[in-house]
């Protein structure tokens, strides 16, 4: 008897990686990526919020906790006149433009609000691309909803970079 990595092992042996071919994006999920797709523009192509938290300047949420002044609430779609400074943070909602000095936005969950003071327990991640940054690295697995999402939110159209026709290695032996 053999193991099971060697009875793998021999299945896989003569399989060989189908051509990758072009795709649109809502067809990409579940498939394998040919090699890095790289960011067309700057995303998002202004300063925005894609959740709802508190703008902030990063450097006042670099040690956690830390409390703010709320000098401000920017619903969507809407922007602040005013600027944000040192010690203060704006109530902002997904879709605001981000007002000028904050730098980072932190979700709402890693804040703990008591009137005009807000706490924030968590730091602040960003997530930005810019024109030739990877935006999606080639990895061996699988493209999934989000990834799709990322790709959607780029504008693509179509996935120029190729994707491999099986999804993953176990697809492939299906067709074997």
């Amino acid at each position: 008897m053999i193991s099971v990595e060697e009875a793998l092992a021999r299945l896989l042996a003569p399989l060989v990686a189908l051509p990758p071919e072009q795709v649109s994006v809502a067809d990409a999920v579940g498939r394998v990526l040919a090699e890095d797709v790289a960011a067309r523009r700057t995303q998002p192509p202004f300063a925005v919020s894609a959740m709802d938290g508190y703008a902030v300047r990063a450097d006042d949420v670099a040690k956690v906790p830390a409390s703010l002044r709320i000098v401000a609430e920017i619903p969507a779609g809407a922007g602040y006149g005013g600027t944000i400074g040192a010690g203060e943070a704006a109530r902002i909602f997904t879709g605001a433009p981000l007002p000028a000095g904050a730098d980072a936005i932190v979700i709402q969950e890693d804040t703990e609000r008591d009137g005009d003071r807000v706490t924030v327990k968590e730091g602040a991640p960003t997530s930005d691309m810019s024109p030739g940054e990877v935006a999606v690295r080639l990895i061996n697995d699988k493209l999934t909803q989000a990834t799709d999402d990322a790709l959607d939110a780029m504008t693509l159209e179509q996935l120029l970079d190729h994707v491999n026709r099986a999804a993953n290695v176990q697809q492939a032996m299906y067709y074997i």
